[in-house]
């Protein structure tokens, strides 16, 4: 596991999956935006980096994994969404497949 300093304030969510999950309230955005004014190609783009450091709220990732590992270990399938397109496409093709 990594160690730093910085992640002295991070929470751990302790649940149903018997181990500690370090949890950083900290995320960060990376993107990289190209020169457009760099002095010829030579065949190799150059780009200027840049990382945003975002505060975030980490309240909900430990009871969503408790969720997740609860629906994973039902007997049962979870009742889909009437608007989830996915759960309907799936079921209009298990209709299809069966029918044919």
């Amino acid at each position: 596991m990594h160690q730093c300093s910085q992640l002295k304030s991070v929470s751990s969510f302790r649940g149903p999956l018997h181990s500690a999950v370090p949890i950083a309230p900290k995320a960060y955005w990376f993107y990289a935006t190209a020169r457009k004014n760099a002095e010829g190609f030579n065949m190799a783009l150059q780009f200027d980096p840049t990382l945003i450091e975002h505060s975030c709220n980490t309240g909900w990732i430990g009871p969503a994994l408790a969720a997740m590992k609860a629906a994973l270990e039902a007997p049962e399938l979870p009742t889909a969404p009437a608007t989830c397109q996915i759960c309907a496409y799936v079921t209009s093709r298990g209709l299809a497949e069966r029918t044919s």
